[in-house]
């Protein structure tokens, strides 16, 4: 784990390790987001509540609930935590006592407080979005109360608390009043503090409160600080009171701990770096902070930090006090994040609170006049204020923008999209010959004359270049059209600038962060490019232009000979087609023979069910039947490679509605035993807006989901009647490309990826089970293992979707994961 407090005690790591590996006698007792309760048990048998005598034989349920609700410290924590001991049967509850005995109960308290709090952070980690998004890494806790000074005695208000990371920084002298909605955060939270020996020392007031419908009248706080939901959006009627049609609690807690603060008063709060950019509701309150002077310091801090999301947040401290020097504090604290491989990114707090109290305006730390701020539309995206001097001249000297017209009365057209914009260096002339015409919407506009094309989406401007001919082609919001003042600038030459490194710096400085970052037309046209003169220009690119046209000539060559090659593929396949006609006929007039004669037997053989839980009849049944059926032949008469898993053709999915209409339909299929889940992440829906578009093949992509089920279905769930569960998961992919070697995927630095991943509960891979073995062309393993696993097919059809590049992984998760093991692979998104 990356948390500061995983120290290198060898005492507490070899406890930690014991007890950890004792946690597994819980899988398959309870849900994996009850296994706190284990933390609950430790602490308790540590301080002598629980004692062996209470499983002597048999479990002694009446004395064990009577200790711990007679103690003073355990008993508002067994409301919670006794409903959940009466569901663990006795043999798991006197297995978990006897291994508690394991270790020596007399080490000292200080030293057992850390292996629990060690102890809760891999619990964190491992329950995945159970619990993740409630604890906050111990470094950006301590870096947010170290940020401020506040009075002896000072009052402190924790809304959204979570597990009280905030508390367990505060000394003696200080009172702290935390919220905390859910029963089990705040349980696990209080029992923390009991163990940090907060709660004896501190004036803790810690309760189970909504934060947002329950503030407090108070309105004397030193210090408000919080880590509230990212993107939650709170009641209507609460956003009307600030006189707003919409609030996220991100925005509900700047405004509310601004009325909560004394004079001298601080608001802190972890948020998401949404609150530094984008429109509306956001837009209007840092406008309205920026103009009262009530920003102190913004601190960024790249994503992979906090566990669960891969979005970057920012630190913000707000104050009452409007600020004399009229400036705005920013800390760029990227570099001041060490990247120990992939989820274990951490924070080196003391050096950077060095360098911001030693540092004012130098490489990561700025303070930036009002004024500026105001000048750059109220954007307080960190990075752009660290841009670093280029010389040239900006865009908007030379690009004059198209606003195109809306032709309403056109139904089709050729719609350019950003994955038809060229990221080739070489050819980057749309050619409309190799598009057809799609449904226009009431957002695209018309294009009616040459222009350069940039995107404004994802990680590069795919600048390209259109030569009107006669035929229009229509752009959406996602795409710039501009005329290019040739006097200036040659255009070949700006398309080839527009590829550079200089030019993507300043572009990434401007853009929004995220999986896919977005840049505004009046930052982009800030963006400068270097500008000798136009001979100068055209020198530099006539080698470029006369080796482009060559390697068109080649691709002509290339394609005529492709044509013949795929007129073979097609003869192949239609005789293919004819090899499997007979068989699948065949089947057909069986599955009619057998349903006339059951007919004749019951009227209602249709409506019998086979699984009450699933709702699955043996009409069903005969419809599963015959849509695949219908999808092999479909497979044999449409596809000209339909055995090939190399060559075949890749065309625009709307992914996230091909899984979801793959699970629908392969929940219908699988056994009763077997639960099958479609797990969309959260941060899809806030860095990607819900849209993930691919290129792709979907007869390959559900060949490959097929494939991974069907190897879970015959080699992990061994115990029939057993219930098992797939889950489906996909989640933006953000590594760097160091880390996407280690997990066998190589990148594109220019895109931006998904990653799905398929997990099961059933027996893991074999130990000295390796990808290489997975891979390999008709390899064979485990019990079932004499037909391989697929795994050959598997990889050579994800290596199409990511342009020849590697992009498969597998992996065995720890045993106190929910899931044993997990297949995962990335694809490109456009």
């Amino acid at each position: 784990m990356r948390e500061d407090n995983y120290r290198d005690n060898e005492q507490v790591i070899l406890i930690t390790e014991l007890l950890w590996k004792s946690m597994n006698i819980l899988r398959g007792v309870l849900p994996v987001e009850q296994h706190h309760v284990f933390l609950f048990l430790l602490s308790a048998y540590y301080d002598d509540i629980i004692v062996k005598e209470f499983t002597n034989v048999e479990v002694d349920y009446e004395d064990l609930f009577y200790a711990l609700e007679n103690d003073y410290r355990y008993r508002e924590l067994s409301v919670i935590y006794i409903p959940l001991l009466k569901s663990i049967p006795e043999w798991p509850l006197t297995h978990l006592i006897e291994e508690f005995g394991k270790f020596e109960k007399e080490i000292p308290e200080f030293l057992f407080n850390k292996v629990f709090d060690n102890l809760l952070f891999k619990l964190a980690s491992n329950q995945g979005k159970y619990s993740g998004e409630f604890l906050l890494p111990n470094e950006v806790s301590s870096l947010v109360m170290q940020l401020v000074d506040i009075p002896n005695r000072a009052k402190v208000f924790n809304p959204f608390a979570g597990l009280a990371s905030f508390a367990t920084h505060l000394s003696i002298a200080e009172s702290y009043y935390g919220q905390e909605i859910v029963n089990s955060t705040w349980a696990l939270g209080m029992l923390r503090l009991l163990r940090l020996e907060k709660s004896n020392n501190i004036n803790i007031d810690f309760r189970v409160e909504d934060s947002i419908n329950n503030w407090p009248d108070f309105n004397n706080f030193d210090l408000v600080i919080s880590n509230p939901p990212f993107n939650y959006k709170i009641d209507s009627h609460l956003a009307h009171d600030f006189g707003q049609r919409r609030m996220t609690a991100e925005t509900y807690i700047l405004k509310k701990g601004l009325e909560s603060i004394n004079f001298d008063g601080k608001v802190v709060s972890v948020l998401s770096q949404g609150i530094l950019y984008k429109a509306g509701e956001e837009g209007r309150l840092r406008q309205s902070l920026v103009n009262q002077g009530l920003i102190d310091t913004i601190i960024s801090l790249p994503g992979g930090l906090l566990e669960h999301t891969s979005l970057a947040i920012c630190i913000m401290v707000l104050t009452r006090k409007s600020n004399a020097n009229k400036t705005i504090r920013l800390v760029d604290a990227s570099t001041f994040v060490k990247d120990f491989g992939r989820r274990n990114k951490r924070l080196e707090v003391g050096r950077l609170l060095t360098y911001i109290n030693l540092n004012k305006d130098k490489d990561y730390v700025r303070d930036i006049p009002i004024n500026e701020v105001i000048d750059n539309d109220y954007n307080l995206t960190v990075e752009r204020y660290f841009l670093e001097v280029y010389d040239g001249k900006q865009l908007n000297q030379f690009l004059i923008p198209i606003s195109g017209s809306r032709d309403l009365g056109q139904e089709k057209g050729y719609l350019i999209r950003t994955s038809n914009l060229s990221d080739n260096e070489l050819d980057y002339e749309l050619n409309i010959n190799d598009l057809e015409k799609r449904k226009l919407s009431s957002v695209t506009r018309r294009i009616a004359t040459t222009a350069i094309l940039l995107s404004t989406r994802w990680k590069s401007l795919k600048p390209t270049l259109f030569k009107f001919t006669g035929t229009p082609i229509f752009i959406g919001p996602e795409i710039l059209a501009f005329e290019v003042n040739e006097n200036y600038i040659d255009i070949h030459y700006l398309i080839n600038e527009l590829k550079s490194e200089y030019v993507n710096k300043q572009l990434s400085a401007y853009q929004t962060t995220g999986i896919v970052p977005f840049v505004k037309r009046i930052d982009l046209l800030k963006i400068k490019v270097q500008m000798p003169s136009l001979q100068e220009q055209q020198a530099k690119v006539s080698g470029i232009i006369e080796y482009s046209s060559r390697l068109k000539k080649l691709e002509e060559e290339k394609e005529k000979l492709l044509s013949g090659i795929r007129q073979e593929e097609t003869e192949s396949s239609t005789s293919f087609s004819h090899v499997l006609g007979k068989p699948l006929l065949n089947i057909g007039s069986s599955l009619d023979i057998i349903q006339n004669a059951l007919d004749a037997m019951d009227s209602d053989w249709r409506e019998i069910s086979l699984s009450e839980r699933k709702e699955f009849t043996m009409s069903d049944a005969f419809q599963s039947i015959f849509k695949n059926v219908k999808y092999i032949q479909q497979l044999a008469d449409q596809n000209t490679s339909v055995v090939s898993v190399s060559k075949f053709e890749l065309t625009e999915i709307r992914f996230l509605k091909f899984l979801s209409n793959f699970t629908k339909q392969e929940k219908q299929s699988l056994n009763h035993n077997i639960e099958l889940n479609l797990d969309i992440h959260e941060d899809i829906q806030e860095l990607m807006k819900g849209q993930v578009v691919i290129k792709g093949n979907e007869q390959k992509l559900r060949i490959v989901l097929l494939n991974l089920i069907d190897n879970a279905n015959n080699h992990a769930f061994i115990e029939k009647e057993k219930e098992y569960k797939i889950n489906i998961e996909i989640l933006p992919f953000s590594e760097n490309e160091k880390d996407a070697l280690s997990l066998n995927y190589e990148l594109d630095v220019r895109k931006s990826y998904v990653e799905i991943k398929v997990s099961n509960t059933g027996i893991p891979f074999p130990n000295d089970f390796t990808l290489s073995d997975y891979v390999r062309k008709n390899f064979a393993v485990g019990k079932n293992g004499n037909q391989g696993l697929g795994g050959y097919e598997v990889n050579e059809i994800l290596k199409v979707h990511n342009q020849g590049k590697k992009a498969l992984n597998i992996m065995t998760q720890d045993e106190n994961q929910e899931f044993s093991s997990t297949v995962s692979f990335i694809i490109p998104v456009i």
